[in-house]
């Protein structure tokens, strides 16, 4: 198992989502280390066990879910009163992040609708 990335260690691994093929999208909040700022890291962590590094730009992530049909991931910046999504473009991989609300969300939860 991983416990940094770039020699950055992981300090505040806060939500997760599983792929259909075995994948884990998660978030690295930084909890508890106030001289890193709120920054929230978004990671893959493919079937193989190979980490990437999706994104980088998030305030203080608080919520993370895929849609029902893995076509789709949802991302709550919590301290940006912002829910992002990104088309799963394939496993590990996402497109463009695009707003979908603005809004303050203490988790994701996504239906067929």
């Amino acid at each position: 198992m991983h416990d940094n990335f770039d020699g950055q260690p992981f300090t505040g691994c806060n939500d997760l989502w599983f792929d259909g093929l075995g994948g884990l999208y998660f978030t690295d909040s930084y909890g508890g280390h106030e001289d890193r700022g709120n920054e929230t890291r978004l990671f893959y962590r493919s079937p193989t066990g190979e980490l990437s590094l999706l994104a980088d730009d998030y305030y203080k992530s608080n919520g993370l879910h895929g849609s029902p049909d893995g076509q789709w991931l949802y991302v709550a910046d919590y301290l940006d009163d912002k829910i992002y999504r990104y088309p799963v473009e394939r496993s590990g991989q996402l497109g463009e992040r695009t707003l979908v609300v603005e809004v303050r969300a203490e988790g994701v939860t996504v239906d067929e609708e």
